[in-house]
């Protein structure tokens, strides 16, 4: 029998317009907005559950997958990082290596060395408050 509940429900990539350029932010992390737009995060201490695959202009469809510990994502990296190390929102959508005492929130663990610039393998952690 068919579950009633879970119409609507989708799983993989999604679609939502871009609430900004994210023409060029294929490896960026985002969030959506009150208008349900892509957007990047604001602060380092934002949730941003989608990475974009596939960036747009500003009111056009960009794609997008949801992190998920499920599977792994590339993101791209602000400075150095070794396999193994904690990774954190930079703030502005990339990530960079987690510093002693830093507040950022984390995003997940470098499954690969990276450097700067680098669309880095990342296995995202399940988010918790």
């Amino acid at each position: 029998m068919l579950n009633m509940n879970q119409t609507g429900c989708r799983m993989g990539g999604v679609a939502f317009a871009a609430g900004e350029d994210l023409s060029l932010k294929a490896g960026y992390l985002v969030k959506l907005n009150a208008g349900k737009d892509l957007v990047l995060p604001e602060s380092d201490q934002d949730f941003a559950p989608y990475v974009v695959v596939h960036g747009a202009d500003q009111g056009y469809l960009c794609g997008a997958v949801p992190v998920s510990s499920a599977m792994n994502i590339r993101v791209k990296l602000v400075g150095t990082c070794d396999a193994g190390e904690l990774l954190v929102a930079n703030g502005d959508g990339r990530v960079k290596a987690y510093s002693s005492g830093s507040t950022a929130r984390a995003v997940g663990t470098a499954e690969e060395t990276g450097v700067d610039g680098q669309l880095v393998l990342v296995r995202p952690l399940a988010y918790g408050l």
